[in-house]
């Protein structure tokens, strides 16, 4: 994971926590779950399920559908 370190973030907002963040340019893919989406697109409660080499990071996208059909948001 090292060669993929970077100091700067790759998202448009990235979280304003305290903690030092150790940032890495997206050229990996991961599943996750998680409990629900908030308000402002946050994903709360994640966990880590295991890598994806079956996808690019430009092919991950988040699936309205499939948060609606499983409550995870509702219109």
């Amino acid at each position: 994971m090292k060669p993929l370190f970077t100091d700067k973030s790759p998202f448009v907002n990235p979280p304003n926590i305290k903690e030092k963040i150790q940032w890495v340019k997206p050229k990996l893919v991961c599943e996750i779950e998680y409990a629900e989406l908030t308000a402002d697109d946050l994903l709360r409660q994640t966990t880590f399920l295991g890598w994806r080499d079956d996808k690019s990071p430009k092919e991950v996208v988040l699936e309205l559908s499939w948060l609606r059909a499983n409550g995870k948001i509702k219109d």
